[in-house]
């Protein structure tokens, strides 16, 4: 190996590491690294990378919160938030229970198991983490930690009220609205024309509500 070589090599080496880094900080280049060219970092992706980030790390203060994601199909949802999400989150912070509900077994057992791959594969490289002795089709857990991904479908059963942290999307968060909709006269014009991002921190008093409609996209 001539010198041009091992110049490319080391360039290649350390252009990984730095992939490596970036990933343990930003979810949007945890995307990137897991998913390769098949997670295309365009306005909208690059937009719900950052504010579902965002959302996890800002500390409110609130009994809960709740990011409800409402986007056509084909926007990108079940790659950023399903089949990654769980995955980052419980390497950055292995401490943290995760409930991935699905609409039934089917889709809980195929998320459960794109999350533990990823994790198989980047967490002992990435956060020095990996999978402990509990490993079933839809719960794992983390060896020598308390963090543990629990899929269940949605009739099988539904996240519990202790639950701090909500992001709802496709299915769950149609029903979810819809449900709140019987109860209050919240308008909600433009969900359905735009991709949106919609912030719900839980009050003392009530609701408060900050929209982030995209178009364009």
């Amino acid at each position: 190996m001539d010198s041009a070589q091992r110049g490319a090599a080391v360039r290649g080496i350390l252009r990984e590491l730095v992939r490596r880094e970036l990933a343990r900080t930003s979810f949007r280049d945890y995307l990137a690294l897991v998913h390769g060219p098949l997670w295309i970092p365009t306005r909208f992706s690059t937009f719900l990378a950052d504010e579902v980030q965002a959302f996890l790390e800002t500390r409110t203060g609130n009994a809960y919160d709740i990011l409800i994601v409402e986007t056509p199909p084909q926007h990108g949802k079940s790659m950023t938030l399903t089949e990654s999400l769980p995955s980052w989150r419980l390497m950055k912070e292995p401490e943290t229970r995760v409930i991935l509900a699905s609409y039934n077994d089917e889709s809980a057992e195929k998320f459960a198991r794109r999350n533990r791959e990823k994790l198989l594969q980047w967490g002992p490289h990435l956060f020095g983490v990996s999978v402990g002795g509990l490993n079933r089709a839809t719960e794992f857990e983390l060896d020598g930690h308390r963090g543990r991904l629990i899929s269940p479908g949605m009739k099988t059963t539904s996240p519990p009220a202790s639950c701090g942290r909500r992001i709802m999307s496709g299915c769950s968060a149609c029903r979810w609205r819809r449900n709140r909709q019987r109860r209050t006269r919240t308008p909600w014009a433009g969900l359905r024309a735009n991709p949106c991002v919609r912030n719900w921190g839980r009050m003392r008093y009530g609701w408060t509500s900050s929209n982030a409609p995209i178009s364009g996209t």
